[in-house]
């Protein structure tokens, strides 16, 4: 009754875990089906399998289904960690299945010969590890030789997981906390050792433009949002539409670089001011570049950049100088009546009340910082005349308002600023704490006109990058500079990591079709014919030295030892007392003691538990045993 009571027990929780788990996954999806909803449920089945193991075979199924649950992490991503994370469980499955296989066959010595269990399963962890170790250069090869085709289905995450970036809406103190993190945003690669990077202070990757101001925060114009060039599929590198762009000077010179964006959930390219790109990108009209799709995964893309600058609108329309002229009606009175004194003061020359106004940011004690104080209602006259501390995004905002209050064209960008080199000097790494905001203004003549005024305040921002910036100020976080001192080698950290996760996408994820092509190519095996011919006899040749070392490991075992066992169990076969199929060899000894004893059984036994359980015998220990072996072999 005991044991019905308790598998009752065992069967209500079964149904209790599949229950409560099945309707999780259909509250959160809404749906059994889907990739998604499918993982989820293939877990839950797991973890109700779980109750009904009993026996050899139920437990033998549950590990093997576990390995076909584990292989299903892959269709969310194919990081590093995922993939060691994959390993560990693969390994920790078989494992487990060489463990139920030692118990299946004989691990009933461990309680009857008082074996201990730490021993068996160091055992355990070294075959495993060995047959991995034997496995790993047939992946190797098949890595590198099995042909590889284009998938013959795709199978679409869903878009709805949430992701890191910036927003098409910018208030004072959004970016600031976007620029805590040290997330990856994006890498962009611009030759060996980046040998055509352009200088620091020049690299400003642009998002978007934003033209709207409601008194409290910024958005982007419908023009620009709604507007765009898509390209065709067979069109080359263009610029933004002809009668924007005065790009056909001799003078002007591309320089090739790649972007490879981290997944966003979102259409915007962080590029240079002035590139150029292909289909199926979209142009806007603002020289902000966008994908039609959202980028859901870490993605390449390839562009070019323009130097020295072309002019951008040398001729502003009547449209967009509505646009960028337009502010709240009867808001921030006391910056529009300081804007309209110094505009008269410079004589209404747009290029002296400019640099009025950044030399009066850079000596009228402002200030720096990630932590601003709170703003009030009109926040721009707060922040001029009140509080004078804020980031990049306080500084943009305001140098625009006072712009357009002096009746000058002028519109906030948001993107990145600087970034570093990584760790390898190859690559060029931008993190979210790049994260920036700046500003254009449009002078006659010259069109848009790129003026940082966070320059003019903190010019080591721009000159060296946030990435560096922030770990030499003392200031820029506030109250929170001691834990940013202490979690700085969190940060370096993770560059490594984001490092050795790009190495990883690069040279194992990213072995593609033409990559395999281009690596084959050198070994003169650039014909399909050659690769598989290639493929074969290496197989062979590996498949051959495999069994050859497991024949020869196998004779090794059996030379002398297993020999002498083999030879004592036939001579007790008239006995009925001989060695039964996958016996394990310490019950068989025993059961000859208990039916014909002997003085030396006992030793024997000692000694064979000594060599199997513990560790290999010396070779007098062993010619010992096996002069055991053949004195008990005669007397019976």
């Amino acid at each position: 009754r005991t044991g019905q009571l308790n598998a009752h027990r065992y069967r209500f929780g079964q149904y209790v875990v599949v229950l409560v788990g099945l309707v999780a996954i259909y509250a959160q999806f809404k749906s059994f089906v889907g990739i998604e909803a499918g993982c989820a449920s293939l877990v839950v089945i797991l973890l109700g399998k779980m109750f009904e193991v009993k026996h050899y075979r139920d437990a033998i199924v549950q590990f093997n289904f576990g390995l076909f649950v584990a292989a299903t992490t892959f269709l969310y991503g194919q990081s590093i960690g995922l993939a060691l994370s994959v390993l560990s469980a693969i390994f920790a499955c078989l494992y487990g299945m060489y463990q139920l296989q030692s118990h299946h066959r004989g691990f009933e010595e461990v309680t009857i010969h008082e074996i201990d269990t730490r021993v068996l399963r160091y055992h355990a962890l070294k075959q495993v590890a060995k047959l991995i170790g034997l496995a790993a250069p047939l992946m190797i090869i098949l890595f590198l030789l099995v042909p590889r085709f284009p998938p013959l289905w795709n199978m679409p995450l869903p878009d709805n997981r949430a992701k890191t970036g910036m927003s098409d809406r910018v208030a004072p103190g959004d970016i600031a906390r976007l620029s805590q993190s040290s997330d990856l945003a994006f890498r962009a690669i611009f030759g060996p050792n980046n040998q055509h990077i352009p200088d620091q202070s020049s690299l400003y990757w642009r998002a978007m433009t934003l033209e709207q101001f409601d008194g409290v925060a910024w958005s982007q114009h419908p023009y620009h949002k709604y507007t765009g060039l898509q390209l065709q599929a067979n069109t080359p590198y263009v610029a933004l539409p002809i009668p924007t762009w005065l790009h056909s000077a001799p003078s002007i010179q591309r320089i090739n670089y790649q972007l490879l964006i981290e997944p966003n959930n979102q259409h915007w390219l962080f590029a240079l001011d002035y590139s150029i790109a292909a289909a199926p990108l979209i142009l806007k009209p603002d020289m902000s570049i966008q994908t039609a799709l959202p980028i859901e995964q870490r993605r390449q893309f390839n562009l070019q950049l323009l130097t020295p600058k072309p002019i951008a609108d040398a001729q502003l329309s009547p449209r967009l100088e509505r646009i960028d002229l337009q502010l709240p009606p009867n808001a921030n009175p006391k910056s529009r009546q300081f804007a309209q004194q110094l505009f008269v003061q410079s004589g209404r020359n747009p290029k002296r009340y400019i640099q009025t106004i950044l030399n009066w940011i850079a000596t009228a004690q402002f200030r720096y910082t990630l932590s601003p104080p709170l703003l009030g209602q009109n926040r721009v006259d707060d922040f001029l005349f009140r509080t004078r501390a804020g980031f990049c995004e306080h500084y943009a905002s305001a140098f625009v308002n006072l712009m357009r209050m002096a009746d000058i064209p002028a519109r906030m960008v948001v993107g990145y600023q600087g970034g570093k080199a990584a760790p390898d000097g190859q690559t060029w790494e931008v993190r979210q704490l790049d994260a920036h905001a700046w500003t254009e203004v449009w002078l006659n003549g010259q069109g848009w006109v790129r003026i940082d005024p966070t320059a003019a305040i903190a010019p080591e921002r721009v000159q060296l990058g946030m990435q560096d910036y922030s770990s030499q100020s003392s200031t820029l976080f506030g109250d929170a500079t001691l834990t940013r001192l202490q979690s700085r080698w969190l940060t370096q950290a993770r560059i490594w990591a984001d490092y050795v996760n790009y190495q990883w996408q690069s040279k194992v994820v990213g072995f593609d079709q033409s990559k395999q092509q281009g690596w084959l190519k050198r070994w003169s095996l650039d014909h399909l014919g050659k690769q598989i011919l290639a493929l074969l006899v290496i197989l062979g040749i590996a498949t051959a030295f495999i069994v050859w070392r497991l024949t020869r490991v196998q004779a090794i075992k059996r030379s002398k030892l297993e020999r002498a066992l083999e030879r004592w169990s036939k001579k007790l076969q008239p006995f009925q007392l001989e060695r039964h199929p996958n016996e394990p060899i310490l019950s068989w000894i025993k059961r000859i003691e208990e039916q014909r004893p002997h003085a030396e059984l006992g030793q024997i036994r000692a000694l064979i538990t000594q060599h199997y359980y513990l560790h290999p015998l010396q070779a007098t220990e062993l010619k010992l045993l096996l002069d055991l072996i053949e004195q008990n072999t005669k007397v019976h």
